[in-house]
Order: C-alpha cells, then sequence, then structure tokens
C-alpha cells in the first residue's frame, strides 16, 4: 500500500528508460523495475510511516520541536542538512537514499542532543558542587 504519496520521481525514471530503450518496451520496462524496486520499497515504507506520523505525532510537542529544529538546521547548513520531506518533495534523491540519509541526519541530530544534555548537566554540577564548597567554606 502507498499512501500519500504520488511518487513523482517514478515517472522520471521510467521516461528515462522509455527513452533509452525506445525500440524496446519490454526490456525499458525490465530497466525501470530493476532500477526503482528499493525505492517504491522505500517509498511504500515512508507512506506508511508517514501515516502513523501524521495520525499519532503531529500533536506532540517533541516532534513539532524537532520539526523546527529541522528547518533550522536547514537554513543554517543549506545543501548539507535536509530534511526527509525536503528530499522527497523536492529533490531528485532516490527514496532509499533519502530515507538512510534522514536516519543518519536524526542519529547526529539526537547524539547531538544528548550531548549537549551531558554538558549542561556537567556544567549545573559543577556549579552545585562548587556552589557547596564556597558555602561549606564559610
Amino acid at each position: 500500500m502507498i499512501c500519500p504519496f504520488c511518487g513523482v520521481l517514478d515517472f522520471v525514471v521510467l521516461d528515462e528508460c522509455l527513452e533509452t530503450f525506445s525500440n524496446d518496451r519490454e526490456r525499458a520496462f525490465a530497466e525501470y523495475f530493476s532500477r526503482r524496486k528499493e525505492n517504491a520499497d522505500a517509498l511504500a515504507d515512508l507512506a506508511i510511516g508517514n501515516f502513523i506520523e501524521m495520525r499519532d505525532k503531529t500533536a506532540s510537542k517533541t516532534f513539532r520541536a524537532k520539526k523546527k529544529l529541522d528547518h533550522v538546521l536547514e537554513a543554517a547548513l543549506p545543501g548539507i542538512y535536509l530534511p526527509l520531506y525536503t528530499m522527497v518533495t523536492f529533490t531528485r534523491i532516490p527514496y532509499a537514499q533519502a530515507a538512510r540519509r534522514a536516519r543518519f541526519q536524526d542519529r547526529i541530530v539526537y547524539g547531538g542532543l544528548v550531548a549537549l544534555s551531558i554538558l549542561l548537566i556537567a556544567m549545573l554540577l559543577f556549579r552545585l558542587l562548587h556552589a557547596l564548597t564556597v558555602m561549606s567554606d564559610r
């Protein structure tokens, strides 16, 4: 089941295959299916993920914060950081590659947030220990 994406990139690849093998439709379709299988599977997974996201996550403050962070990172790192939606909707990045890249970017972002949180906690603990030391010296 694929919903709600249209799969416009599929039409581009089909057109390329038909042009390359203009005299052999059977070969054109065989080439098309071999080139699109991984991406068709990825598109199906993305569509189901999008359905679950729209159904379950859009009301979540954490989800909305992540989307805002996506926009900030996209603006701060143009061409380097691309949200999944942008990759799927506005580029010719194949769906499977876009999904892998989005997972990689998420690991970096979440890892950075964990590191930042640990740093913040360490700083707060240091300040607390410093304050306790100053108080005990009095």
